[in-house]
């Protein structure tokens, strides 16, 4: 079976998303970001630090830098041979979950595997793990046309990279939502971004105050008001659906960071995608 096969069939039918363009810290923490991020029982404040640097990106700069500690470790650099990169994060084993414009050249072609290497936990130019890319599994294309960035000009921007090392297997992998969490009391979404961005190119960060707005499911995209840039491609797009089991939050990804726009962004929502078995 082809990969392009097996991406239909992991996938399901993958209509929409948004293309993304998007291709010294202090050790205090915020007051108020550790209560909002109390109310998920998430420990985050023992992860993330206050980033004095962050210039501005989409109305206040609300992000923090991640350090490759836990379940964190799981996101990562996609480094690509001509010198470009993205943002990953692990949902299996040996699979990566990427933006699909990650993967493509110029042309909306998808680069060879060997063009990639997914740096785990990246931070300061190293990384907790790296794996070499065996195979990538996207759809024909993500882009068309060579309008500005918008939901009008891009669909099908998820891709998935089969990995040479089963690095889940020692981090763990995160998962994907399948289904839809509940708004929250101001008729939102809590949700966090996090990515490798251009202007801090050597640290992960990522804005957890922020929320996904709208949910256009005829395009399978999601509008949120997370800070995000370039690179930030591919990076995950979380919120929380609480387990009533458990009595708590779980986090999940519901999305695939995709585009920057004045406001935040879009991302190509995956909820209810499953996650290619490859070996």
């Amino acid at each position: 079976m082809s990969f392009k096969k097996l991406f239909n069939k992991a996938s399901g039918a993958i209509a929409g998303a948004s293309m993304l363009a998007l291709a010294a810290c202090q050790t205090t923490t915020n007051p108020h970001f550790e209560t909002t991020l109390q109310d998920y029982g998430e420990q985050f404040p023992s992860h993330v630090f206050d980033v004095n640097a962050l210039r501005g990106i989409a109305g206040e700069d609300e992000r923090y830098k991640v350090l490759p500690q836990g379940s964190f470790a799981r996101i990562g650099r996609i480094t690509i041979g001509s010198g470009g990169y993205g943002t990953g994060v692990l949902v299996g084993p040996n699979i990566v979950m990427t933006a699909d414009h990650v993967v493509e050249n110029d042309n909306g072609r998808t680069m060879r595997a060997s063009s990639f290497t997914f740096h785990a936990g990246y931070d300061g130019g190293r990384a907790v793990a790296s794996s070499k890319v065996v195979a990538v599994i996207a759809p024909p294309t993500s882009v068309i046309g060579n309008g500005s960035n918008g939901i009008a000009h891009s669909f099908n921007d998820v891709a998935f990279l089969v990995l040479e090392d089963n690095l889940g297997d020692r981090l763990g992998y995160e998962t994907i939502a399948r289904r839809f969490p509940s708004r929250a009391a101001s008729g939102r979404y809590s949700a966090a971004a996090i990515g490798n961005n251009r202007n801090h190119s050597n640290i992960l960060t990522g804005d957890f105050q922020c929320s996904y707005t709208r949910a256009l499911h005829d395009r399978n995209v999601l509008e949120h008001n997370c800070d995000v840039d370039k690179g930030d491609s591919g990076g995950p797009l979380y919120s929380w659906r609480y387990n009533a089991s458990t009595g708590s939050y779980q986090r999940e990804i519901v999305g695939v960071i995709s585009t920057r726009t004045r406001t935040g962004g879009t991302a190509y929502s995956v909820v209810g995608t499953a996650v290619p078995r490859v070996r």
